[in-house]
């Protein structure tokens, strides 16, 4: 049996003839990835993920992309949606992770702002104090920071593009989709940095 917490709840994977606590989340063995991530979603608070029919509808996106959000959670239901879109996906649980993991075939960075260690600003500061106009790499804020100045705080540390948690499979794709097939365009018409 093993126990995974989040934001205080708990829940137990076991075997189909282990006993755990009552009201504990369960996943039983085998497990299937969609059973742990409705599990772990329901244990955080969070509605599960849907991923019959329409949300699963396959989209041919390829590349390679980083995932940056120290909520475990977050994690693996953002992985299971970008996977699902054909994207390769390397994960870091924080700004300084974020840095040591960057590759030069990462095609976008998904960076969560408020973080332990190395906020998601400090990293994307970083990340542009190093990288050539030929090496820009579009960085998007996966926040669920929602106001005008925070929107401001993210374009000023060098990000591209702004998405508000929590997010839906959809608006995911959205953005992703925007940043890998061109440059998006500002409200006012001008181009946006691209790749």
């Amino acid at each position: 049996m093993r126990e995974a917490t989040s934001g205080g709840a708990t829940v137990v994977i076991a075997g189909p003839t282990t006993s755990v606590p009552a009201g504990t989340q369960q996943v039983r063995t085998l497990i299937r990835y969609s059973d742990l991530l409705d599990a772990l979603m329901r244990a955080s608070g969070a509605h599960p993920v849907d991923l019959s029919q329409e949300a699963v509808r396959p989209v041919a996106l390829r590349g390679r992309v980083l995932l940056v959000d120290d909520n475990l959670v977050n994690r693996l239901v953002a992985k299971a949606w970008l996977e699902s879109f054909g994207l390769t996906v390397d994960e870091a649980g924080d700004g300084l992770a974020a840095i040591e993991a960057l590759r030069p075939d990462h095609r976008l960075v998904l960076m969560d702002c408020p973080m332990p260690r190395m906020d998601g600003h400090a990293a994307t500061r970083r990340i542009r104090e190093n990288e050539s106009a030929q090496e820009h790499v579009p960085i998007i804020a996966v926040t669920a920071n929602a106001f005008a100045e925070d929107r401001e705080l993210a374009m000023a540390a060098g990000m591209d593009d702004y998405l508000v948690k929590p997010c839906t499979r959809a608006s995911l794709l959205g953005v992703i989709r925007r940043w890998l097939h061109g440059w998006p365009q500002a409200p006012d018409g001008s181009g946006l940095r691209g790749t």
